[in-house]
């Protein structure tokens, strides 16, 4: 990464906490999930997906409480010799570490989107998103006496088709408060139980569900491969798990998909919102490295899913795999 990319990504995070107004009085961050304290931490940004090394206990000075301030860290493994961010905020500071820009990009991005995500999401998709996840629940075989896992659950839209669908009892988890709290006015009254977790550390036992369903989650781990295996783990055996994820179409349909999520979203997201835009200019490069590093199917396989199968949607602008736990 040379000076103008750093600069850049240091202006980016900057311009993002400029608009999730950090309070100067120690209010709770809601977009970073994080508790505000009086004592100096860390933001620790890893960039390419690597862990930092950084040796943050010593104080970076300076005299402003909302000056950011940069110093290099060290990194281990493949990677070495690339430079890390090291954020320091003096004064009020968020107290919690970020230890990879995935978790972060995803708690800021779906923090304000909550309100206005089930009309939006629908709508930028041309109206394909809640049909591929009808066809993601219609995947799964469970009983009205039944408990689902539903992980990245969001404002609860695959929640509530599961209830619709099945009957079943629902836990749904998220890491978004934000989300979380949008979710509980939409499943007001339903068999829906909300937790605050993150899909690498469930809180849960081995086999505690019947079935389990994850929507657009792996781009948002470091590790999908140990994530998938977390989330097996919970599931009975012989019973479904089933995800959800934007696929890249093949053939002719690869232009036009290409156009929009390069300058049709984008700017669609523009007209919409700030938080929109963030997620319109996201999107396209984070569905792309992911397809270029992964295989869901074979990601299943090597957790123990059994008879994995994967159907491609709408041209191949979505993907759902399923199977059964061995």
């Amino acid at each position: 990464m040379n000076d103008l990319d750093l600069r850049r990504l240091l202006g980016d995070l900057a311009e993002r906490e400029k608009r999730n107004r950090l309070a100067d009085d120690g209010a709770a961050v809601q977009r970073l999930a994080a508790r505000v304290e009086r004592e100096p931490r860390t933001i620790r940004v890893a960039l390419e997906r690597a862990k930092v090394d950084a040796r943050t206990g010593c104080r970076l000075g300076g005299e402003n409480g909302r000056e950011v301030l940069v110093r290099p860290g060290e990194r281990r493994g493949p990677l070495r010799g690339l430079p890390d961010v090291v954020l320091e905020r003096h004064g009020w500071s968020i107290g919690a570490r970020i230890d990879s820009l995935a978790v972060t990009t995803a708690r800021t991005l779906f923090a304000p989107l909550g309100p206005t995500y089930d009309r939006y999401s629908a709508l930028l998709s041309f109206g394909q998103d809640p049909r591929w996840r009808r066809f993601l629940v219609s995947r799964l075989d469970v009983r009205a006496d039944d408990t689902v896992l539903d992980v990245a659950t969001g404002t609860g839209l695959v929640a509530r088709e599961l209830v619709r669908r099945f009957g079943c009892s629902v836990v749904g988890i998220d890491q978004s408060p934000e989300m979380l709290a949008v979710a509980a006015e939409r499943v007001r009254g339903l068999p829906i139980e909300l937790r605050e977790a993150r899909a690498e550390e469930l809180p849960f036992a081995d086999g505690q569900f019947a079935a389990l369903t994850f929507t657009y989650l792996l781009r948002y781990v470091d590790d999908p491969a140990a994530t998938v295996r977390g989330l097996v783990r919970v599931v009975r055996p012989g019973g479904t798990i089933a995800m959800l994820e934007f696929g890249l179409p093949h053939g002719v349909w690869r232009p036009p998909w290409e156009l929009w999520v390069r300058a049709g979203l984008p700017v669609a997201g523009r007209l919409i919102s700030p938080g929109w835009q963030d997620v319109g200019g996201f999107l396209g490069p984070s569905i792309r490295e992911f397809w270029r590093q992964y295989d869901p199917v074979e990601l299943f396989r090597a957790a123990g899913v059994d008879d994995v199968r994967a159907q491609r949607l709408s041209l191949g602008g979505g993907v759902v795999v399923w199977g059964r736990r061995g």
